[in-house]
């Protein structure tokens, strides 16, 4: 157990945001958890540019350390405070297989939701483009392919923070390119799978709360789902 809290800047309809909250959630790491206006644009703040200057969301402090990107901080939580590494393997192979879908989820399946959903909060558009509906089943088929081979979850027979940052990615993007069971028979189970997880509730609620922000734009009044709250 840690003797302080590290602070999560967080937002519940941020995939990559309750990323983490579900890590911690899975090595049972108590965090402060300041939530960010994101309509008061306070992500843009002069201040918060300090901890994190893309001026996104998540960040973490941890003493005098500024942590940014949900894939950094969710290998930095899981190295320091976990009491294993099942979530992020010291097996150089399955740290490599691991590692190997966590850029996968940062620079094609979040990059992919954030081609279709940028363009929809500026309301410059509202409906998704067959090539972006093409692209996200290409990237269901790779998760596909990667569960083919039997194992329970992406990388093997245990959970790790992969499946953590594909599962919050995919429980967004679903709402927008419908995930075919038929065809993707095996993401499908892994779904199924996922549903035991304890932090289930707080990723769909996270999730429902992204997909109402996403229809208010598209219906041209742009509201954050109330309540936004911090599910414990």
């Amino acid at each position: 157990m840690t003797l302080h809290r590290p602070t999560l800047f967080y937002v519940p309809l941020s995939p990559p945001a309750r990323a983490v909250m579900l890590t911690a959630k899975e090595i049972e790491l108590d965090l402060e958890v300041k939530l960010v206006d994101l309509f008061a644009l306070e992500q843009k703040s002069a201040s918060y540019r300090k901890i994190n200057p893309l001026g996104k969301i998540p960040a973490l402090i941890d003493d005098d350390i500024y942590i940014w990107d949900s894939h950094a901080i969710m290998i930095y939580i899981v190295e320091k405070f976990a009491e294993d590494d099942s979530l992020y393997p010291h097996d150089l192979i399955l740290r490599t297989k691991v590692n190997q879908m966590l850029f996968f989820e940062a620079t094609v399946l979040f990059q992919l939701l954030s081609d279709i959903v940028v363009p929809i909060y500026h309301q410059k558009m509202k409906e998704v483009p067959q090539s972006l509906t093409n692209s996200v089943k290409d990237a269901y088929d790779v998760i596909e392919t990667m569960l083919k081979s039997g194992q329970k979850y992406i990388c093997g027979e245990t959970l790790t923070i992969a499946d953590l940052s594909i599962w919050t990615t995919l429980l967004s993007l679903r709402f927008l390119v419908p995930i075919d069971s038929n065809k993707f028979l095996k993401l499908d189970n892994w779904l199924k799978l996922m549903k035991s997880r304890p932090t289930y509730d707080m990723n769909q609620s996270g999730a429902n709360q992204h997909y109402g922000f996403i229809r208010s734009c598209i219906e041209g009044k742009p509201v954050i789902p109330v309540p936004i709250t911090v599910q414990k």
